[in-house]
């Protein structure tokens, strides 16, 4: 089973933001969940697991299932969705998220979105959600959904706000630095054309792109750390990993464990380290990294944090990369 990065933290962050919310990472397995190029998480409870603490699940959020085709999705998640979905429940679809909670049959006529470049096939799929574009999410009652996968913030926000109110959503929105003064709906639903896909080709097999690492730190910001890596992920590098001293990882800020893809005494020949705590490296990270170019960032920024690496990525990469990976992000 895998996921995207910002599909599955940023709500994971958020809802824990709030002080309100226990918050749960389920899977049908107790395995490590797959992020998309990113790390390894595991999840807190399975679904027999939860279910046998007879909780209820009052908010419900669904990831894009990257691990599962599109057309089959998996009947023991479609099926645990549809037994726990009560009239007090309120279901959050992110990005191609919308193909699983589509699956179940709950959205049915109701308003439902996605990325803009998933549209088209969500239609075939699933005929019968009535599939809008040009938001950055959606809500129909409890049903809620959001377009790509950076809007999962605004559809986090929206949740946040008609569960726990307008002052809660505006203390998380302070806290990721979200780029605008209220929660913004209207939405440039973007394909990802024939030219973006040249541009991607080009970069590719044309230049020499860079191995990209990021150092996973104990208290690491979660949100912040799934927002880099989604959009290097994007700028399709030759390698993008995680490195930690420790094999078990680290613990995030609310506590999410994160399995590194490397141990970082295999990082020699890198190109580029992110490096989201500098002030708390340790005297051995120093030490390892030592001749690796390091990119830091401020905790204490006030910039959201996908402007930050998005402003880098053209900095370093070109407009059409930039535009290529805000493209993919559904980001606008």
């Amino acid at each position: 089973m895998g996921t995207e990065i910002f599909d599955l933290v940023a709500p994971f962050y958020m809802f824990n933001l709030t002080e309100q919310a226990n918050v749960y990472i389920l899977a049908p397995e107790k395995k490590p969940i797959a992020l998309a190029h990113g790390f390894f998480t595991m999840p807190h409870y399975t679904f027999r697991e939860f279910d046998s603490l007879a909780l209820p699940a009052d908010i419900v959020v669904i990831p894009n299932l990257s691990a599962v085709p599109k057309d089959r999705q998996d009947p023991a998640i479609v099926q645990w969705i549809r037994d726990h979905y009560k009239d007090s429940t309120k279901l959050l679809s992110i990005c191609a998220g919308s193909f699983t909670a589509a699956a179940t049959g709950l959205y049915d006529q109701q308003p439902m979105t996605t990325h803009a470049t998933d549209m088209k096939k969500n239609r075939e799929l699933f005929p019968s959600p009535a599939w809008v574009t040009g938001t950055t999410y959606t809500r129909a009652g409890n049903l809620y959904s959001t377009a790509g996968v950076s809007n999962a913030a605004d559809g986090s926000l929206a949740v946040i706000r008609d569960v726990f109110g307008e002052g809660t959503m505006k203390k998380v929105m302070e806290d990721i630095r979200y780029p605008h003064d209220s929660l913004v709906t209207r939405h440039e639903s973007r394909v990802v054309g024939t030219g973006n896909r040249r541009d991607i080709l080009a970069n590719v097999f044309f230049k020499k792109n860079p191995d990209v690492a990021v150092l996973l730190q104990d208290g690491i910001d979660e949100f912040r750390l799934s927002a880099v890596l989604d959009a290097y992920h994007r700028m399709f590098p030759s390698t993008l990993h995680t490195y930690s001293m420790r094999a078990e990882g680290v613990t995030g800020r609310f506590g999410m464990r994160i399995l590194p893809t490397n141990d970082l005494s295999s990082i020699a020949g890198t190109d580029e380290i992110h490096v989201l705590s500098p002030a708390t490296l340790t005297a051995a990270e120093k030490e390892v990294i030592s001749g690796i170019t390091v990119v830091s960032y401020d905790p204490q920024s006030d910039r959201y944090i996908f402007d930050i690496a998005l402003d880098r990525i053209r900095t370093k990469y070109g407009n059409r990369m930039h535009t290529v990976v805000k493209r993919l992000l559904d980001y606008n």
